[in-house]
C-alpha cells in the first residue's frame, strides 16, 4: 500500500469541516490479503465539505485518476464528482460521473431515506423482516442518467449501443 494524504479537519464542532487529498499510488488487495484474486487500484481523492454531518452534509469529493486491474484486465473511468448543499430545509446531493448522473433534492435525512423507502415498499410487497420504525417526514425526488461509457462497455461488452436511460 503506497499512498501520500494531507487532511485537515475543524474537530471542535460535533462533525467536523473537512479537507482532504489522498493519492492512492497502488493498493494490492490480494497482498493486503483481502481478495484471493489479483486486484489493485490507483485512484486520487479531493475532499472539501463545510460540514460533514450526513443529514446536512456541505461539500463535493472528487475522484480521479481512478485505475484498477483485476489479474490481466486493466480498467479506467474518468473523474468522479460528489456534490451535496444545504439551502435552509432542502437538501441536494448529486453524483456525477461519466457514466451516471444521479441525484436527490429535497427534504431528507440521508441517515433515515432507508427507512423512509422500506416503510414506501413495505405499503406494496411486505417486506420480510420489516420493522415499524419511527422516521422524520421526508419530501423528496430522485433522478438518475445512466449512460453507455468505456467503464461501462468493459465491463458489460454486450451493450452495443449508445442509449442514455433515465427516471425521474
Amino acid at each position: 500500500l503506497t499512498f501520500d494524504l494531507d487532511a485537515q479537519a475543524a474537530l471542535k464542532q460535533g462533525f467536523p469541516s473537512l479537507q482532504l487529498s489522498l493519492l492512492v499510488d497502488t493498493m494490492n488487495f490480494k497482498a493486503l490479503h483481502l481478495t484471493a484474486d489479483s486486484f489493485s487500484m490507483h485512484s486520487k481523492l479531493k475532499v472539501d465539505f463545510s460540514n460533514t454531518h450526513p443529514d446536512s452534509l456541505v461539500g463535493e469529493a472528487f475522484v480521479s485518476q481512478i485505475r484498477f486491474s483485476r489479474g490481466s484486465k486493466h480498467f479506467s473511468s474518468d473523474t468522479a464528482r460528489v456534490k451535496a448543499d444545504m439551502q435552509g430545509e432542502e437538501n441536494q446531493f448529486t453524483l456525477f460521473s461519466k457514466p451516471l448522473i444521479a441525484g436527490i433534492n429535497g427534504r431528507y435525512r440521508l441517515t433515515e431515506l432507508p427507512t423512509a423507502l422500506q416503510h414506501h415498499f413495505n405499503q406494496y410487497y411486505q417486506i420480510q423482516n420489516f420493522k415499524d420504525t419511527l422516521f422524520v417526514p421526508q419530501d423528496w425526488k430522485a433522478s438518475f442518467q445512466f449512460r453507455t461509457s468505456p467503464i461501462v462497455l468493459q465491463f458489460l461488452p454486450e451493450l452495443k449501443g449508445t442509449d442514455t436511460m433515465g427516471a425521474t
